[in-house]
């Protein structure tokens, strides 16, 4: 189940950009912009793709025709490394209106806008509950939480490899590579602990192994999703399980919430101090030391002649 996902997407793009070339001048200049084909993804559902008010949308497969003032087009096809934003404001459920916002190319820097229609749905999971923990629910203050200070980008790696090794080779980068980079630019790296401490300035390192969760849908069909799933199938798409703290890292109780489709359920681990740990461990030592027999009576409760 995934960890740190928006720090993740977030560091990849923020590599990607540091390692674009010059934009280099472009002679006629962008006057309007026309959707050809529509995006991959045109369906979207309250809670799982909306913030506050507003939807997100991913406007990769979109098919976009660029007018030039000579009277010039170019083809674009949006990727995810695309300069493309797409959302839509104060939506309802059904038909709405998304702004497509087009920030110009590699070649040309421009901002031209039109719209799209996408569909809003209502989530289609009824509720979602923790019917397994985790094997691992007891951490220790200083070993298992990140802070700026101990945090490396393996901690971040070791959170969802495959997906990291993925993006990291449709940029033709490493990890080693990646790493490299950044121990040689340290500036861009303090970019990176803003992102991932952007909420918290602590963040406990959790292992979800062995937990599982029961998805309970409105149609009344069931999935149980275990720790190594990190997505969710609902009709034929793949939808993303997200794990996450609500709070600085404290001594005690700890509360997580797991979030599938817009669904919540909350959970808890315990995290100790390393000195708690010592002083409960002496504590219990020097009781031991310190336990007496009753005058007149030996250990095997035999009297004393």
């Amino acid at each position: 189940m995934k960890k740190f996902t928006k720090a993740i997407s977030t560091l990849l793009v923020v590599a990607l950009v540091v390692a674009m070339a010059t934009v280099s001048a472009f002679a006629a200049e962008a006057e309007s912009i026309t959707v050809l084909s529509g995006p991959d993804k045109t369906v979207y559902y309250e809670g799982l793709d909306s913030y506050e008010n507003e939807i997100w949308c991913d406007a990769t497969g979109m098919v976009l025709e660029v007018t030039f003032d000579d009277g010039s087009k170019e083809t674009i096809t949006v990727d995810e490394y695309s300069y493309v934003d797409m959302h839509v404001v104060d939506y309802v459920i059904g038909e709405n209106e998304a702004t497509v916002e087009f920030y110009g190319t590699d070649d040309y820097d421009t901002y031209l806008e039109t719209t799209y229609t996408v569909t809003v749905k209502e989530s289609p999971v009824e509720s979602v509950e923790v019917t397994k923990m985790p094997t691992k629910t007891e951490y220790d203050m200083e070993e298992d939480v990140l802070t700026r200070d101990n945090f490396t980008l393996d901690c971040l790696y070791e959170t969802d490899p495959e997906t990291m090794d993925e993006m990291l080779n449709d940029m033709g980068m490493t990890f080693e590579e990646m790493k490299a980079f950044y121990e040689e630019n340290p500036e861009y790296y303090e970019m990176i602990l803003d992102i991932v401490f952007s909420d918290f300035d602590t963040i406990l390192n959790l292992d979800t192994e062995g937990m599982e969760i029961l998805v309970t849908f409105k149609d009344g069909t069931t999935q149980t999703v275990t720790s190594d799933e990190d997505y969710i199938t609902y009709n034929g798409e793949e939808y993303p399980i997200y794990v996450e703290q609500l709070d600085e890292v404290t001594e005690g109780e700890n509360t997580f919430v797991v979030s599938v489709m817009g669904e919540e359920a909350e959970f808890a681990v315990n995290v100790v101090s390393a000195n708690n740990n010592n002083t409960n461990n002496n504590t219990n030592n020097n009781t031991n030391n310190n336990t007496t027999t009753k005058p007149g009576t030996d250990k095997n409760d035999n009297k004393n002649p």
